[in-house]
């Protein structure tokens, strides 16, 4: 089953699925638990992110060595004894993770944050499940990484899809009938990646071939992907920077109310990487074969397929977010004071991820080759803008100014790192990147979207018109869009000529 059709195609519906269950359920969430318990929800999330940057690049290199033995670099034995190895780094590396959130517990739940109801005791009770928490979920990325690098993304997705339905419609029953707290809540998300990291490893185990003999730790298997390891630590370090930083240090520095509008308006911002993360995980190990094998006629043609459909999806919802933000949380959530105070955040935020996203096809074909050089120098000067940025503007602009700063070092990413990485890569395929794969499509869905907001209903209060109108605006700037993109209009071309001539034959 290892197709990249069916890769993407179970990837969407993974990927769509585990999106509309969590966005459905967070109204329900913030109504039985708070808008400041929904805070804590979202610092477990950006406490789960920082915790990479002890990976030391494992999982990422982890995953494209799988898929490089895929290509026939590895033998059994070889790929048996890497496994082990960097299994027992991440097993060490999740008990650093366990210890430090731990200890950590105390201050945080009594010190870093300012909550209006909850208690710090809660809070710090919540810390310690989330110590654990934060561990098995590293642990089960590790596994899930070196299953999908086997292009194992079929067998993943449809258990992620069974995960997710029990993570969060499971998690409801227990706050309605077992408790409706926010210790329960993490409880319930700590056994079920427990149940995770068993599958993950068992199937592993069954798909990798027998070796000769007992996997063993090995330094010189170690050695071979350091350098791949190395440069993404870096990177990875760096982006945390970038994308979590703010939200980390906001925790702090703002009311526990007003932090969480301002991390459900991200969470909402992400929707773009929630279409872009089934396109690209589904493209790389594929890219990392061919990069192998030297097929570059392949690679180039991947690279591009990938980048325009992660522009005709993620362009129709960035730009509803964009112009109808407070309808769009009203009609989600049905509370219009929480869509008050987060619109205005997120038809900022959503610039900045909308851009971010156009990146991650350009980045995942730079480490399909083992290059990490051009995606740390960019990360790091943006870096040194946005940290300081973030105390200078949030005094006078409030978290809009944060947000203003993150949509402005994106599109600086996008007018600089591209030119950078084609000139060593792709020296011709620049403008198709710029012109072809993104600038039509993003005109088409524009478009469409603003007509769209010049003759909008006035009234925002109709939950159902406005979800009708929301989803038929997005279908049509999706149709704008994928028929913009030459590669994907050709595609949809040829499958409804070979359709129409199945079918006049029948």
């Amino acid at each position: 089953m290892r197709s990249i059709k069916l890769s993407l195609l179970t990837n969407f519906i993974s990927q769509i699925w585990g999106a509309l269950i969590g966005f459905l359920f967070i109204p329900v969430y913030v109504r039985i638990l708070g808008i400041e318990s929904y805070g804590i929800i979202g610092f477990f999330a950006t406490l789960q992110a920082w915790f990479v940057l002890l990976d030391l690049g494992l999982t990422p290199a982890l995953g494209r060595e799988m898929s490089r033995f895929l290509g026939g670099v590895y033998s059994a034995q070889g790929i048996r004894n890497l496994l082990r190895s960097l299994e027992l780094l991440c097993l060490t590396i999740a008990l650093i993770i366990l210890s430090s959130i731990f200890i950590a517990s105390n201050y945080f739940g009594y010190q870093w944050f300012k909550p209006g109801q909850l208690e710090a005791q809660t809070i710090q009770h919540c810390l310690i499940i989330i110590a654990a928490l934060v561990a098995l979920r590293y642990v089960e990325g590790f596994y899930r990484a070196a299953l999908i690098g086997l292009q194992l993304q079929v067998w993943c997705n449809l258990w992620n899809i069974f995960l997710a339905a029990l993570r969060n419609i499971g998690v409801i029953g227990v706050l309605l009938w077992i408790s409706p707290s926010l210790e329960a809540y993490f409880l319930w998300h700590t056994l079920v990646s427990i149940l995770a990291v068993a599958l993950y490893i068992y199937k592993l185990d069954k798909e990798l071939p027998h070796a000769p003999q007992r996997a063993q730790f090995s330094i010189a298997a170690i050695k071979g992907i350091w350098k791949f390891a190395g440069g993404m630590v870096a990177i990875n370090f760096i982006a945390m920077m970038l994308t979590q930083l703010d939200k980390l240090l906001l925790s702090k520095l703002l009311d526990l109310n007003i932090y969480g509008y301002y991390i459900l308006a991200a969470t909402l911002a992400g929707i773009c990487y929630m279409v872009v993360g089934p396109i690209t995980s589904g493209f790389f190990p594929f890219m990392v074969e061919k990069s192998t094998r030297n097929e570059e006629a392949t690679l180039v043609r991947y690279y591009h397929q990938g980048s325009q459909l992660v522009s005709s999806f993620t362009t129709p919802a960035a730009l509803i977010l964009f112009f109808f933000a407070e309808p769009a949380i009203y009609m989600w959530s049905g509370n219009m004071e929480l869509a008050t105070h987060a619109a205005p955040i997120l038809s900022v935020l959503v610039i900045g991820s909308y851009l971010n996203g156009l990146m991650w096809m350009p980045y995942q074909f730079q480490l399909a080759n083992g290059v990490t050089r051009i995606i740390l120098v960019g990360n790091l000067i943006a870096t040194a803008i946005f940290v300081p940025g973030i105390y200078f503007l949030l005094p006078l602009f409030g978290v809009i100014g944060i947000a203003w700063l993150w949509a402005l070092i994106n599109i600086g990413f996008v007018l600089t790192i591209i030119p950078v990485m084609h000139k060593q890569f792709l020296k011709e395929q620049m403008w198709k990147w710029y012109f072809q794969d993104n600038l039509l499509p993003f005109i088409s869905g524009l478009i469409v979207v603003a007509i769209a907001y010049q003759i909008k209903p006035v009234s925002i209060d109709d939950r159902v018109l406005w979800f009708i109108y929301l989803v038929g605006t997005g279908l049509l700037a999706f149709l704008g869009t994928t028929l913009s993109a030459n590669l994907l209009r050709k595609y949809i071309i040829g499958f409804l000529k070979s359709y129409s001539h199945k079918w006049v034959k029948n």
